[in-house]
């Protein structure tokens, strides 16, 4: 007997380095999932989800992130998000990008090893469409409650407003756009890293509004944030915020708050105090606006005070009207949906002229007929007909389907159309769609440049393509895989991308109560087959303008246009008129209905140039390209 359990022992010690280790490479990996901000997110754009995972084990797991993209009624959304990961031991923590309409299911994240299921979360928030977001930087929850009661600037809603701890700022620009507002405080301010403070830049830059708050510091004087400030704080005062009240036409607040005045940089505009004691100002940043606030948000006799809400209502309605957002229709009907319908338009294949089939048919009669029935009477052959003529229809057959082969394409054929939106020399947003077709059965691979956001999109028509089969993944050169599709079977792939690379157009505009005129230079990547400009409802066609050319402007404005505002876009933009143009232009109603101040005019132009998003890995056959252009340009008033 102890002979046996001896046995035993020894056995157990020999196996158990084999048996540890698997037990606990097969402990779970519990995960966590946060949507947008503090859940509340815009299903418009691409929505931020936090993924929290704990890894109890010993050692580092390798796997990846699975969001499946159940094709449903309404969707053309078809395969899956894969992103790959690496979980230590501990906690960690993970930010996916998703379009926010495929979050209004309540879908499920998966976290996969070697194929294998190891955990699943599931991923809801609340949708917010009719409403603003106001998103507070800050280390405590609390922080919110200086914004309860306001409403949004853009309707009669309540504004919805959210918690956001400095960690959870997103450091992409894309996954900011859901909220309208935000504002930071000085402690949360010096808590954020260098790509989250350029992700909130190039959102402010895009059409953001950011409120700078706090006091030593106030959010305006630290690190990067500095040079977005309207304001330099220089002296921290306690009083009765008599200048607030007024601002609000309210009462003066209850008791002693603090004050920080600061001296107003040029160009800012002192809404409270004055230039040298500025303690509510605001400036334009590329498309946005940046407020400083000479105080705490959230001190208690601001929260308390029966005129807070007012204040917030007074403050965020002027900001929002001087806001020129980028923020494009990205997943609504009048965005992916136009695109699709247009980039789904390959233009006809060229064919061989006709007059050439007349010829080879033409021949094929005479020899099969006249030619043939008097050679084999002069030979007195004429049974050999039962030969020839098969023989002679089979050759001709064989030399049709040689030439259709050599003149079918062997390659990928693409359309790429989309929108391109230029904030500055330095920054753009593009939003476009690319169609894929090929007349064999094949496989295709799309890598789209580095900060692309995209999604894969399934063929309408017959859906022939399992799930599983279409893969996206969104790092740092995000890639789309179709497999298998069958021959002329369509794929899309719609995307987003910021860009700091595309440039402007420059030049100098002076208007006076009858004329515009002045000079453009195109610095931009691409050449325009059609630019106009737009001042109101008036459209004045320019004509073409290639890179690096410029234009002189001389146009005279009307007192009544007599054409309608449709009717002089589609004049003015020729490339608008037939074929897939003429499938874009709707989208042109929507692209060029903004709220242009009185010292610019919009700029668009036509261009048949892909500007540098999509990239096919094989042979590609690309379709003349369709993509608008828009532009904010300055206008210098003329006096007469």
């Amino acid at each position: 007997m102890k002979r046996y359990l001896f046995l035993v022992t020894v056995i157990m010690l020999c196996t158990a380095h084999v048996f540890v280790p698997a037990m606990a490479a097969s402990k779970p990996v519990s995960m966590h999932a946060d949507v947008g901000f503090q859940t509340f997110y815009d299903p418009q754009v691409w929505t931020p989800v936090r993924i929290t995972l704990f890894n109890p084990g010993g050692r580092t797991i390798f796997g990846h992130l699975i969001f499946p993209i159940h094709k449903q009624s309404g969707f053309s959304y078809e395969g899956n998000f894969s992103w790959p990961i690496r979980v230590p031991k501990g906690t960690s923590t993970v930010t996916l990008g998703l379009p926010g309409e495929l979050l209004e299911t309540g879908q499920s994240v998966r976290f996969l090893q070697n194929n294998t299921l190891i955990s699943t979360v599931r991923v809801a928030g609340v949708p917010v469409a009719s409403s603003d977001i106001a998103g507070v930087i800050s280390d405590q929850p609390e922080a919110v409650q200086f914004l309860a009661g306001v409403s949004s600037a853009n309707s009669t809603a309540q504004m919805v407003t959210a918690y956001i701890p400095p960690a959870t700022v997103p450091t992409s620009s894309e996954l900011l756009q859901g909220l309208s507002y935000l504002y930071i405080d000085g402690k949360s301010a010096s808590e954020l890293t260098a790509k989250q403070v350029q992700a909130i830049k190039q959102w402010v830059y895009t059409g953001g509004i950011l409120l700078l708050g706090g006091l030593e510091p106030n959010a305006g004087q630290v690190g990067a944030l500095t040079s977005l400030s309207p304001v330099t704080g220089m002296i921290v005062v306690d009083g009765e915020a008599t200048a607030l009240a007024k601002f609000a036409s309210q009462g003066t607040p209850h008791g002693i708050i603090p004050m920080l005045y600061g001296i107003a940089h040029k160009g800012a505009t002192v809404l409270v105090g004055s230039r040298n004691h500025a303690l509510v100002a605001v400036s334009s940043i590329g498309r946005g606006q940046v407020a400083y606030l000479g105080v705490q948000a959230n001190t208690s006799n601001l929260v308390t005070w029966t005129g807070n809400a007012v204040f917030w209502d007074t403050l965020l309605q002027q900001l929002h009207q001087n806001s020129l957002p980028v923020t494009l229709d990205l997943f609504g009907p009048n965005g992916l949906w136009t695109m699709m319908n247009a980039a789904e338009l390959f233009p006809q294949l060229h064919m061989p002229p006709l007059w050439i089939w007349e010829v080879v048919f033409g021949l094929y009669v005479l020899i099969t007929g006249p030619i043939l029935y008097l050679i084999l009477r002069k030979y007195r052959k004429n049974e050999w007909a039962w030969i020839v003529l098969p023989m002679a229809s089979l050759g001709v057959a064989i030399v049709i389907y040689i030439q259709g082969v050599e003149e079918r394409p062997n390659g990928i054929l693409t359309q790429s159309v989309g929108l391109v939106d230029i904030v500055n020399d330095h920054l753009a947003q593009a939003v476009g769609v690319q169609a894929l077709m090929s007349p064999q059965k094949r496989s295709y691979n799309i890598v789209t440049r580095p900060n692309t956001w995209m999604i894969p999109l399934a063929d309408r028509v017959t859906g022939a393509v399992k799930s599983d089969a279409l893969v996206t993944m969104v790092t740092k050169a995000p890639t789309t895989e179709f497999s298998n599709v069958r021959a002329w079977g369509g794929r899309f792939i719609y995307a987003t991308r910021t860009m700091s690379t595309f440039g402007n157009l420059q030049g100098e505009l002076f208007a006076n109560n009858h004329s515009l005129g002045g000079f453009l230079v195109n610095q931009s990547a691409v050449d325009y087959s059609d630019v106009v400009l737009i001042d109101g409802h008036q459209v004045f066609p320019l004509g073409h303008l290639k890179r690096g050319a410029s234009i002189n402007v001389d146009v005279l404005f009307k007192t009544h246009p007599k054409a309608p505002f449709a009717a002089q876009l589609s004049a003015g933009l020729s490339s608008a008129n037939h074929g897939i143009g003429r499938a874009l232009f709707p989208y042109l109603n929507t692209f060029t209905n903004v709220a242009v101040p009185s010292d610019m005019v919009l700029l668009v132009g036509w261009s048949n140039t892909e500007p540098n998003i999509f990239a096919n890995e094989g042979s590609a056959i690309p379709a003349e390209p369709q993509w608008i252009v828009r532009q904010l340009m300055p206008v210098t008033k003329v006096v007469e």
